[in-house]
């Protein structure tokens, strides 16, 4: 039997935790099961996204970098980062690099004689063009688009993870054809969500967090920075609090972030701060989401949306606002497009909470076996057959995968 070949995953995640960390972390898992391909990650050293890989058995390389370098434009003047990455690359000798933040590393890796694939997930406002009226910020982003353009370019594969995101890039003149990439999604499986002992992992974040037995919980899971806006979840609850004044709706929202300290300050103020529960990085996902009845997401922006994609696979019904690619994973079937709602617009997630609530037994059961077989439409499974499909064609220097 032949050795796996190595593949060096880079990804600079300067402590987030959020989304892409745990869809980097479901792939290279997946990857490491199955054997054909070793995963290598390349991530900020002493995070917690590398400690918890490492407690999973993935081999991982921390690459040191300063706080400057965490903003995206300024990561092409990161030269120690760079020299650690070649010497990374002399030292562990992968046969391919799959990028999942990187413009100038992909020319390293692709200068270095590696095999490149990238994948955008999706960057907030970093590279759209239509948000942004000041001309001296136009013209830097157009300089960022030319360099973006003439990166992926001269990859051996280039992927996005939503139609949406693709369609903006190719709108804004990021990529040199409209169809340029591939569209691969994240994946998610059913079985992650209903593991044999969910019951007692309920029971135990029930009383971790004190959350009454007949409590119904409105969730939040996310990063706590200004595009996935969490405060808009924070008036959500005051608002549901009020109208629901004899329920006892309680509020657990998940997720560390630039904003953490202010959005604790808004709760600390608020009159139903009794109703919050700040749980910070969640580390046990499938019991929060058995215990929501619903969740809510309110980004600004959103590449994919892989937290909305495990709510359904766990039956908890996702209110989304319409960004990116949360309209590609709810779908268009009338009775999920009520859970989609337009961007900002704070009464009409309100509503859409309500009618949730407002479910029958018989209904709410009926709105998580539809969750759940759309979801099983993100199979976890079928994604990593793309991704070894990519990397069988990348070695191959073939590009009828990945055009």
């Amino acid at each position: 039997m032949s050795s796996p070949v190595r593949i060096l995953h880079y990804y600079p995640d300067f402590g987030a935790q959020g989304g892409i960390e745990r869809h980097i972390e479901q792939l290279t898992l997946a990857l490491k099961a199955r054997g054909r391909y070793e995963p290598l990650v390349a991530c900020t050293a002493d995070g917690p996204f590398l400690r918890r890989l490492q407690s999973q058995g993935v081999r991982v390389c921390g690459i040191q970098t300063a706080a400057l370098f965490a903003k995206p434009n300024y990561r092409a003047l990161d030269l120690a980062s760079m020299t650690q990455l070649a010497r990374l690359i002399r030292r562990e000798k992968p046969q391919a690099a799959h990028v999942h933040i990187g413009q100038i590393e992909n020319l390293l890796f692709k200068a270095l004689g590696l095999p490149t694939a990238y994948t955008f997930h999706g960057y907030e406002k970093l590279y759209s063009l239509e948000q942004t009226p000041h001309a001296v910020t136009r013209a830097f982003k157009r300089a960022i688009r030319a360099g973006f353009r003439f990166s992926v370019d001269r990859l051996d594969a280039f992927c996005v993870v939503s139609r949406a995101e693709r369609d903006r890039l190719a709108r804004e003149g990021y990529l040199s054809s409209a169809d340029r990439g591939m569209i691969l999604p994240n994946g998610v499986t059913l079985e992650a969500f209903y593991p044999p002992n969910l019951a007692a992992r309920v029971a135990a974040f029930e009383s971790r967090w004190q959350i009454p037995a007949n409590a119904r919980c409105i969730s939040f899971l996310n990063r706590l920075d200004a595009n996935k806006n969490p405060l808009a979840y924070v008036r959500l609850a005051e608002r549901l609090c009020a109208a629901f004044a004899e329920q006892p709706l309680f509020f657990p929202l998940a997720g560390e972030g630039p904003l953490s300290e202010e959005v604790a300050r808004a709760v600390q103020a608020s009159p139903f701060a009794d109703r919050f529960r700040l749980l910070g990085f969640c580390d046990d996902v499938p019991a929060l989401l058995a215990r929501s009845a619903a969740t809510v997401f309110t980004p600004l922006m959103e590449g994919f949306g892989l937290g909305a994609l495990e709510a359904m696979a766990a039956g908890s019904p996702p209110v989304v606002y319409a960004v990116g690619g949360l309209p590609e994973i709810i779908g268009d079937a009338p009775d999920l497009s009520a859970l989609l709602v337009a961007p900002d617009d704070e009464a009409a997630l309100f509503d859409a909470v309500c009618q949730i609530l407002a479910l029958s037994g018989a209904e709410i059961e009926a709105l998580r076996a539809r969750l759940q077989q759309r979801a099983e439409g993100f199979s976890l499974s079928v994604m990593v057959d793309r991704v070894e499909a990519l990397y069988d064609s990348i070695l191959r220097r073939d590009r009828s995968v990945c055009p």
